[in-house]
């Protein structure tokens, strides 16, 4: 039987889309109801992820 959870913001694929965007919701929100559901059980990097100089600025300058 499915649990019932309420939120504010809910995230479906927890990536490395997904799992960004959580954590630059919750480190300027800390308050916000966040939900990140996913299918897999491993979380492992695509091809092409991470891959470029703008993900590393961003990482480090806004995922701190």
């Amino acid at each position: 039987m499915p649990i019932s959870q309420e939120c504010d913001v809910l995230i479906i694929g927890a990536g490395m889309a997904g799992g960004c965007l959580a954590r630059q919701l919750r480190l300027r929100m800390p308050d916000l109801r966040l939900i990140v559901i996913e299918r897999k059980q491993n979380f492992d990097y695509w091809v092409g992820e991470s891959t470029v100089e703008a993900w590393e600025d961003y990482m480090t300058r806004v995922l701190d």
